[in-house]
């Protein structure tokens, strides 16, 4: 059975951690950009970063190797009436 958590020693060399860390980095760097355009890159990315963190841990929770797609209903695909 897989450990809860992880070993610090191990802590730092996972990718999850890793993208972790830029979501934290990019949060601070919005609060102190200096203009709205740095401000907003720096949200999409915090964002981009924390959702991809949170995916990896499911997966690992879950044990599979990637969480299954699926398309939204209610949109028509492009191109069909």
């Amino acid at each position: 059975m897989p450990l809860p958590v992880l070993r610090s020693k191990d802590f730092v060399h996972q990718a999850r951690y890793q993208l972790w860390t830029d979501a934290l980095c990019f949060r601070e760097m919005a609060k102190q950009a200096p203009n709205n355009y740095l401000r907003s890159m720096c949200v999409r990315n915090a964002v981009l970063a924390a959702c991809t963190t949170l995916e990896m841990a499911c997966c690992d929770s879950l044990g599979v190797p990637r969480l299954p797609r699926q398309r939204l209903q209610g949109r028509p695909k492009q191109g069909t009436h």
